[in-house]
């Protein structure tokens, strides 16, 4: 940060050295009302709405131009939110003296520390077509923004870990500005998507209805950066503790590839997990003559589609998970493991959504190959969700399934943290 303003700094030093050379000197002040939306899943919507305030200056040197601008102010002094530092250099070609195209790229920082939790940077890269019909001028852009930022996970207030938080969106914004000699009043409207999610993602709006105080009547190109610091909520749901139970006809060498699809990561596991496990595995399901399951946890890159699930209450949840894991055909022993763990571990709550992902919904997370190819595979993950009161849900059908032969079982809960 301190590179690139010690850089713009000596571009402006010399723009007021070289006297021969013309320029527009434009301090500006921007205040909307702005509403954005960019991330929405099941039990979690991030949105932006409220009084923004930046201000800046635009410097122009045709076709060239630079923008600088602090923004966020107004949600800084009220709320202590963040407050970002924004540049953008461009260029300017003109068609005729009624439309242009502009290039731009931008980049904001909310001005905190490297690797300090909640330190968070924006890149963004545009082009747009302007048309004056006076006063009214009209604009549309397009572009994408390449967001970052690192943060603290912390389960059940402890053990903290840092990691840093992606995300890409493309935009689309169009502008409609009533030119006057010093204030132009604007509304924008836009969509933005994100390109690193697969599928099953919203198209979230974004709407803006501002003014611009200006000295020179020089549209500055605010509305699409305010986009990059509509942060992204990170999704911390995670896989915890999924445990899988392999029971062979006799004693079997049998090797486990374990694929994270969607960016989903492998955190830890039991044994080594080394490109996959290569094991020795007893009828009774001891593997390697040490362990009773393969173990291993992970961080999902985004929410599971869930649709169907249970809401129990917190006095009647530990006669009602073993009920339903043995009905899904779990024995006695993989059920006693997940109560013996989960009665001390689960965040405690008043009631529990319950959504049980059964099988494909598993495979689409984590993709999971053996071999030999076992005759009967069992993989639930119940994604658990802590609430204050009871939830009407449609309860899901549950599979039937049959134990014999070569068979492989697997369960893991999903928590939201």
């Amino acid at each position: 940060m301190k590179k690139i303003l010690l850089s713009i700094s000596l571009l402006i030093s010399f723009i007021f050295a070289n006297k021969n050379t013309t320029f527009i000197f434009n301090p500006f002040a921007d205040l909307s009302y702005d509403i954005g939306q960019i991330e929405y899943n099941y039990d979690y919507s991030y949105k932006y709405t409220g009084l923004n305030l930046s201000l800046g200056i635009d410097l122009h040197y045709e076709p060239l131009f630079l923008n600088l601008q602090v923004s966020n102010l107004l949600q800084w002094t009220a709320t202590n939110q963040d407050l970002f530092a924004v540049l953008g250099i461009g260029m300017i070609g003109k068609f005729n003296d009624r439309s242009s195209a502009v290039m731009k790229l931008s980049y904001a920082n909310n001005m905190q520390r490297d690797d300090g939790d909640g330190n968070f940077t924006a890149y963004l890269g545009s082009f747009g077509y302007y048309y004056l019909l006076s006063p009214i001028s009209y604009s549309i852009s397009c572009g994408f923004i390449h967001q970052k930022s690192w943060q603290w996970d912390y389960w059940n207030g402890f053990y903290p870990w840092g990691h840093r938080v992606y995300n890409t969106r493309i935009f689309f914004v169009s502008e409609f500005t009533y030119q006057m000699k010093n204030i132009s009043p604007y509304i924008a409207v836009g969509l933005s998507h994100p390109v690193d999610y697969e599928e099953d993602e919203n198209y979230p709006g974004f709407f803006s209805i501002g003014v611009q105080v200006m000295l020179k009547n020089f549209r500055s190109l605010e509305s699409q950066t305010k986009l990059m610091y509509y942060k992204t909520k990170s999704v911390d749901v995670y896989i915890f503790k999924p445990n899988i139970y392999i029971y062979p006809e006799s004693l079997t060498q049998v090797n486990l590839m374990l694929t994270p699809r969607h960016n989903n990561k492998i955190t830890a596991s039991i044994p080594d997990y080394n490109n996959g496990w290569d094991v020795s595995i007893e009828p009774s399901g001891l593997i390697n003559n040490n362990y009773q399951y393969l173990f291993y946890e992970g961080k999902l890159a985004k929410y599971p589609k869930i649709k169907y699930g249970w809401s129990v209450a917190s006095f009647e949840l530990w006669n009602f998970i073993p009920e339903k894991m043995s009905e899904l055909g779990f024995n006695q022993k993989e059920i006693k493991d997940f109560v013996d763990y989960w009665q001390v571990h689960l965040p405690k709550s008043e009631y529990y959504d319950i959504f049980p992902l059964i099988n494909k919904a598993v495979d689409k997370e984590f993709t999971l190959k053996i071999e030999p190819k076992p005759d009967n595979v069992l993989r639930v993950w119940f994604y658990i969700i802590p609430t204050n009161q009871k939830q009407d849900l449609i309860p899901p059908l549950i599979p039937k399934f049959s134990r014999n032969r070569f068979t492989v079982t697997e369960w893991g809960v999903l928590l939201n943290k």
